[in-house]
């Protein structure tokens, strides 16, 4: 475990990286040995930075919840992230490209907790319970790392990843809430829209076969309680077949040059979501 002096450096250096627009050197790299709990321990103390600037906890990510992106990234549970008050962006706002390095856009579900979820012995049925309910997100993910080390040619690792806070950037979130039991949430499927064209499409079942087994393996492994209006994400991937009790959630955003590095402009990011219907 590195000491804490190390921690509070590494912390340091992504907050300088997200506030200059820069990317950092990699603590894998700097760091041979690095671990998971030291990439805990920086992503804690960069958001013990960020809410000591007045920022605060909205809410927790789950990341890398498809086996194809586990597998991609040699591990084989999910990550997990802070989601900051300044991070959430209604479906349709102006958002600066200014706050950010090289965004990506990905498609997400989103759960509004009514209850505290317990563990460690949580339950997918703990889950559904404590869910008030569920929207369509997108989340925009912008790593502070370089992809490549400048001097080493060593490429960045998922414990990098967990260090930068999942890479998380921003969450537009909008559409139809829906109740957990409304419907079967592995069918809920995906379109995602750039000017009109379709670029992806996804259905939920891609999260580890319910997005709600991501919820047990969030409760287990990082052991932290969720306060009452706590959100988090859960990736999508594939098409969604018909189905009778399904719903889907069309995101399209729109900008002349959706994803430049210029500090100039911005870019909006729309959700439509589709009520069940019977085919």
């Amino acid at each position: 475990m590195l000491d804490s002096a190390t921690i509070d450096s590494l912390a340091q250096a992504y907050h300088a990286a997200e506030k200059g627009r820069h990317r950092t050197r990699a603590p894998s790299v700097l760091h041979p040995g690095f671990t998971t709990e030291d990439a805990y321990a920086v992503q804690r103390a960069w958001i013990k930075i960020k809410r000591g600037e007045g920022n605060v906890v909205k809410g927790h990510k789950i990341g890398l919840t498809s086996r194809a992106m586990q597998r991609a990234s040699a591990i084989d549970e999910p990550d997990y992230g802070s989601l900051m008050a300044d991070m959430f962006y209604d479906t349709g706002s102006e958002i600066p490209m200014s706050r950010f390095i090289q965004p990506q856009l990905e498609c997400e579900l989103g759960f509004v907790m009514g209850k505290r979820l317990k563990g460690p012995n949580c339950t997918i049925f703990d889950v559904l319970n404590a869910v008030d309910y569920v929207i369509p997100s997108a989340e925009i993910v912008d790593g502070r790392t370089h992809r490549v080390d400048p001097e080493t040619n060593q490429p960045r690792c998922v414990l990098d990843s967990i260090a930068d806070n999942g890479g998380n950037a921003a969450l537009i979130v909008g559409g139809r809430p829906i109740r957990p039991m409304e419907m079967d949430l592995r069918w809920v499927g995906v379109l995602c829209h750039r000017n009109n064209v379709i670029e992806e499409s996804g259905v939920a079942a891609a999260v580890l076969n319910h997005p709600r087994t991501a919820w047990r393996g969030w409760r287990t492994n990082w052991r932290r309680s969720m306060s009452r209006w706590s959100r988090a994400s859960s990736s999508w991937a594939a098409h969604s077949p018909p189905r009778w009790k399904r719903t889907r959630a069309t995101l399209s955003w729109s900008t002349t040059d959706p994803w430049a590095r210029s500090r100039r402009g911005s870019c909006k990011c729309r959700i439509n979501s589709h009520a069940p219907a019977r085919a």
